[in-house]
């Protein structure tokens, strides 16, 4: 009987606080809020760049195994990898900003788990570059 008692005490806290968190979102001044329109100016901004992301991963895989081949294609896939690289964690930071500006919200939490899904992607697409620099050697790529 005390575990009920307990485990509904411990959901009406969690109620209210979540019902607190909610209103207390509503009321907030802009003023003290984060400006996510200076990343993104809308949901559909957000998804052109989500798509120029994957554009860029299937052109990033033509960079596997040619690492090698030469300075000009060594700097263009390194490039290539600092621009996902960048575009990636803007998608994602603000993605986690609009979930964290209201996380009751299911568009803000579609957006998240995109980001999340974005970042499995990147760090997949990325996985030969380390070992294929390490197999080019200091030298070759020093010179």
């Amino acid at each position: 009987m005390r575990r009920i008692r307990f485990a509904v005490a411990t959901a009406a806290a969690t109620a209210a606080m979540f019902a607190s968190c909610a209103i207390h979102a509503q009321t907030v001044d802009p003023k003290y809020t984060w400006n996510l329109e200076e990343i993104y100016a809308s949901a559909a901004a957000w998804k052109a760049d989500e798509a120029k992301l994957e554009a860029q991963l299937k052109d990033f895989a033509k960079c596997a195994g040619r690492l090698g081949e030469s300075a000009a294609m060594f700097k263009h896939c390194i490039d290539l990898q600092q621009d996902i690289d960048k575009r990636g964690t803007r998608l994602y930071v603000y993605a986690g900003e609009k979930f964290a500006d209201d996380t009751g919200s299911s568009a803000n939490l579609s957006l998240t788990q995109s980001a999340q899904l974005l970042s499995s992607k990147v760090q997949e697409a990325e996985a030969f570059v380390k070992p294929e620099i390490l197999k080019i050697g200091r030298a070759k790529v020093d010179g």
